[in-house]
């Protein structure tokens, strides 16, 4: 019935929302059901239900807030061998990258690309911690004394590498227990990459 109705009201904002929750300004008609419908009379197609705004107490607004900035979508790192090059030899060295998991003693080895996505924080940040290794592949063995200097080799530049790596992530001395881990002496010939 017509009386039933209260056509053609407005609001700006500030009282009523959709059903789904979003806050509602524009015309808008009244029943003495205290039914609410966008529009100012009904319409089949266009009229939603409205019902009044959910005021959100600071703490909420606060929650709603943050909340959009969590990420929760992040890419699962998968271990990746070094696999070196006839270049990398000639360098001497190669440089490897770890992660730990902060809640459990895994280590991963991963590439430089995942590297580059852990820093950016597509893998998890709060729950892997990453380290960079320089790892020498090449070169003498063992220190030579040269006269006044001391030149260090493979086996001590790595051994020396771990014990940095130990402090930031405690337990990968457990898994780096080989420095002469892709040695090869100077002369190596690697092969061709099949790969490319």
């Amino acid at each position: 019935m017509p009386e039933d109705i209260t056509n053609n009201l407005y609001t700006s904002g500030g009282e009523f929302q959709t059903e789904d929750g979003v806050e509602y300004r524009g015309a808008y008609h009244r029943y003495t059901t205290n039914e609410i419908y966008t529009g100012a009379t009904w319409n089949a197609t266009t009229s939603k239900k409205l019902v009044l705004l959910e005021r959100m107490q600071n703490r909420d607004l606060v929650y709603a807030k943050l909340k959009r900035q969590l990420q929760t979508k992040f890419i699962t790192p998968r271990a990746v061998k070094p696999s070196p090059t006839q270049s990398d030899y000639k360098s001497g060295y190669i440089d490897r990258y770890f992660l730990k998991k902060c809640n459990e003693p895994v280590f991963i080895e991963i590439d430089s690309a995942q590297q580059r996505l852990w820093s950016r924080g597509v893998i998890d940040r709060a729950l892997y911690k990453s380290i960079t290794l320089r790892w020498f592949i090449s070169g003498n063995i063992e220190d030579v004394n040269t006269g006044n200097s001391l030149q260090r080799g493979v086996i001590t530049k790595n051994t020396i590498a771990v014990q940095f790596a130990q402090q930031e992530l405690p337990g990968i001395a457990d898994i780096l227990t080989d420095p002469l881990q892709y040695y090869a002496d100077s002369e190596f010939t690697a092969p061709a990459d099949i790969n490319s």
